[in-house]
């Protein structure tokens, strides 16, 4: 303690001065600086919501689209036809062709007993896991298709019942 002595006040006061300065900077900067922290945090998570909206708005419309392209098929009388006769040849050629103008990877029927009905593709998820969410209402979703994720949707085939669910599927790429 005897060494913390100065000879004159002014330096004491001076030190004294400076030392305080310096403890208060010192807070200001650890408050400004987790200021700046929450800030940031804020600042991401906002841009990420954000980003969130915007995907899955997109993936709505997307969806929405490819809804539509199937409930054209699947409200046809020929196609209703041949899903309720269980006709595998019909089936598999609308498939085929509603495939190629709807640009999806993948497009089946789920049976109202779980069987998938049409497109042999060894891709497609097992139809029992899709049949609680169709059964539930649900016509959109992400699904697994081989081993890619991919966007499906799905529109009912009346015949004027419902016999099963018409389901179209695109895989998402890496971005998405």
């Amino acid at each position: 303690i005897a060494s913390l002595r100065f000879g004159s006040l002014k330096v004491r006061i001076a030190v004294l001065y400076a030392g305080l300065f310096a403890a208060v900077l010192s807070c200001l900067v650890v408050i400004a600086g987790s200021a700046l922290e929450r800030f940031g945090e804020a600042a991401a998570t906002a841009d990420m919501k954000a980003n969130a909206r915007v995907f899955d708005e997109l993936l709505n419309l997307r969806a929405t689209e490819m809804r539509n392209s199937a409930s054209v098929l699947s409200r046809d009388f020929g196609f209703r036809a041949a899903v309720a006769t269980e006709d595998g040849q019909t089936i598999d050629s609308a498939l085929a062709s509603l495939k190629a103008r709807s640009k999806s990877e993948a497009a089946f029927v789920v049976g109202l007993d779980g069987s998938l009905l049409g497109s042999g593709d060894a891709r497609i998820p097992n139809p029992e896991t899709l049949w609680y969410p169709l059964d539930a209402g649900e016509d959109k979703g992400i699904i697994r298709l081989g081993d890619r994720l991919a966007l499906a949707a799905a529109a009912r085939i009346e015949a004027p019942d419902l016999i099963g669910w018409l389901v179209l599927a695109q895989p998402l790429d890496r971005n998405q």
